[in-house]
């Protein structure tokens, strides 16, 4: 208690001592507060920090980016395929299949027919053989000289057509879990792992410093419960964790990694959406792919810097807000 007592008393007379410099305001007018050049300390030189990492604003979008896509031949994974190439990237999409699941020409064709510039280079692979991944990483590599931006897409939901199986705890077998993670976290880690040690083997760009950008397809309901589908939504959570865990990790080396979560997306026009859906978002419409390929388009864009890491965006309406 006797120390106590004397740190309150020394901390009082502290207090009453008046200070050494008077504050500003009441010893200088506001037009010559600020102190002259040479007193203050130099600014930080610029290579104090590491390249990219100055806090400067980047201009510029996605144009010449080199970009990997899994999944990319339907659903989101084509529009995200389709956006990037109108922006003028150079896209390797990887997928089991050529033509889109919901119909029309694949990915490649209608890039083609429309002319906006770019380029779109298709890959047959599985996301769960590590060969394949690694494939379509090198071939991007050896046709444009480095990978700038991977986007882990490719996820199975088995309560989707065709399939269209209940997932709850007690109905889902032990194959389906198995089948769904293979795909949905296997993949990820699987697409992450190569494209990281494909960042670390190249140098940062001088637009960012970045050396590359990780960014993973999750979902709402990575955060939320998946009702009557367990299997799909503890995949999702994995992927919003693995998000958080690679940006830790990897932010030292400049890679950037980051998820987009959609929401209520209608892959196919055709396809029956519940009116609960419609009424739960506050936007009062469903998303599209190509709400989703806008928001990967700018993270993977030089004008969201080097900054922006470990974060997953929401692309749902406004579902998550209440």
């Amino acid at each position: 208690m006797r120390e106590y007592l004397a740190w309150l008393k020394a901390e009082a007379a502290a207090e009453a001592t008046p200070p050494v410099n008077p504050p500003l305001s009441a010893s200088l007018p506001l037009s010559v507060a600020s102190p002259s050049p040479s007193s203050t300390s130099p600014p930080p030189q610029e290579g104090s920090l590491p390249a990219g990492h100055q806090g400067r604003a980047v201009q510029g979008g996605c144009a010449g980016l080199v970009v990997a896509v899994t999944g990319g031949a339907s659903g989101i994974g084509r529009g995200i395929v389709l956006a990037a190439a109108a922006r003028g990237c150079r896209v390797v999409c990887l997928d089991t299949r050529q033509s889109p699941l919901e119909g029309g020409v694949p990915a490649a064709e209608e890039h083609a027919a429309a002319g906006s510039g770019g380029e779109v280079l298709f890959v047959r692979g599985d996301v769960t053989e590590r060969a394949d991944v690694a494939g379509a990483v090198a071939m991007a590599v050896r046709r444009w000289g480095r990978l700038d931006v991977f986007i882990n897409n490719a996820a199975l939901d088995l309560t989707d057509p065709p399939h269209s199986l209940p997932q709850q705890l007690t109905s889902t077998t032990l194959e389906q879990w198995e089948r769904v993670h293979r795909v949905n976290t296997l993949g990820y880690f699987l697409g992450a792992q190569v494209a990281v040690e494909q960042f670390l083997r190249q140098e940062p760009r001088a637009q960012t410093g970045l050396r590359g950008k990780l960014i993973n397809i999750t979902s709402q309901h990575g955060m939320v419960a998946c009702p009557g589908n367990l299997a799909y939504g503890t995949s999702k959570a994995a992927a919003v964790y693995m998000t958080k865990q690679i940006a830790v990790d990897y932010a030292e080396q400049l890679i950037a990694c980051n998820g987009v979560a959609p929401g209520k997306i209608v892959k196919e026009a055709a396809r029956p959406v519940s009116q609960y859906s419609y009424d739960r978002t506050p936007c009062k419409r469903l998303g599209t792919p190509a709400d989703v390929a806008s928001a990967v388009c700018w993270l993977a864009s030089d004008e969201a810097g080097s900054y922006q890491t470990g974060h997953n965006l929401m692309v749902d309406g406004g579902w998550m807000a209440f």
